[in-house]
């Protein structure tokens, strides 16, 4: 869900929006507030995803609180809602910090909106990411018995590759317990054989205890049958131990890295969707049920408003006195079998008022 913060004061507008951030998105959750110091007290009680300003406020522009913001070190992105005739307004708000602008004045400016909100988001998290990234070198489960790889995979990531931070265990059953506890890794590299349980026996037991971390495997000469059965299995990648493999190992775990993370966001946006897709569905399904309904109120209606005309026009036949009904012109619009009887005439003729 997005957190937003909409400062409006114009009720008709946070009604329009309102009304049409539940009519057409799932995603959203909006807190509104009318001025700038209402917004700058929410901001201390809580946090949000982005804000959605407009630049005119009763107690000041949105420029002004845009400096306040970043004075107070509020670094949530911001989207701006200018007026006509704001060009000079617009470039300001973005020198200022603003992530983006929207206009009043277009047409569809409320069909863009959510889509646009959305974008900024999307840049904030990758920005942040590319932060935390940047600061956070990534943890990498290392299972070696053998000492002499060990003390020469550490010299290697020592030189070439410092943002992998390398932690070792001896056995595959010390790997297990320490990664079905709480932990912060990011990948396991273990060698094929390690002697209490080889790689695809540990690949097979991670899975079943829903540990759902990259693996990749350093391999022996020979042994790329059993290497391809672990990628069969999910393993991300395989090393055979040639004499330049630790130059590839880095490389290799970088790319493992980059391929489990585009498979979460894969993972995570395909829910998304389904979700999207259940609540379009059940939307739908509503909203037929209320159409069905509304058919069969109106039948209902229709056939009651029938029934009605047929009884007042059996009444009228069954009446011993004759009844003529003419409009303004002079024209017999209806008349009673009686009043044909009595006063022998055609009910197509016209009717005078002298009659």
């Amino acid at each position: 869900m997005i957190h937003l913060l909409y400062i409006e004061d114009n009720l008709q507008d946070v009604d329009l929006t309102r009304m049409h951030f539940e009519e057409t998105t799932t995603d959203f959750e909006i807190e509104v507030v009318s001025t700038g110091e209402d917004c700058l007290k929410c901001l201390a009680e809580q946090s949000f995803d982005i804000l959605l300003l407009d630049n005119r406020l009763p107690d000041m522009d949105g420029i002004d609180l845009l400096g306040q913001l970043r004075t107070n070190g509020h670094i949530m992105p911001v989207v701006m809602v200018t007026g006509m005739g704001d060009e000079e307004t617009v470039a300001q708000a973005l020198r200022s910090g603003a992530a983006d602008y929207v206009s009043k004045s277009e047409p569809d400016y409320l069909i863009m909106l959510p889509d646009l909100l959305r974008q900024v988001v999307a840049r904030q998290h990758r920005r942040n990411n590319r932060n935390d990234a940047e600061q956070r070198k990534s943890q990498i489960l290392y299972i070696e018995p053998n000492p002499m790889d060990v003390e020469l995979t550490e010299q290697h990531f020592a030189s070439a590759a410092p943002h992998l931070q390398l932690h070792i265990v001896n056995s595959s059953r010390e790997a297990l317990a320490v990664l079905t506890n709480e932990h912060n890794f990011d990948l396991v590299l273990t060698d094929l054989r390690v002697p209490d349980m080889n790689a695809l026996e540990l690949l097979h037991e991670a899975q079943h205890r829903g540990i759902d971390l990259p693996f990749v495997v350093i391999t022996g000469r020979g042994d790329e049958a059993t290497a391809v059965a672990i990628l069969r299995l999910g393993a991300y990648d395989y090393i055979v131990k040639r004499s330049n493999y630790l130059m590839q190992l880095p490389h290799a775990i970088d790319h493992a890295l980059h391929r489990f993370e585009f498979d979460q966001t894969a993972y995570r946006l395909n829910t998304e969707l389904t979700e999207l897709n259940a609540s379009l569905e059940k939307k739908i399904e509503i909203r037929t049920a209320q159409l069905r309904n509304e058919v069969i109120v109106r039948k209902a209606a229709e056939l009651k408003a029938r029934e009605r005309e047929l009884k007042f026009a059996a009444v009228i036949e069954n009446l011993t006195e004759g009844l003529i009904i003419a409009d303004l012109n002079g024209h017999i619009v209806h008349c009673n079998q009686a009043a044909l009887n009595i006063h022998r005439f055609n009910p197509r003729q016209k009717w005078h008022s002298s009659f």
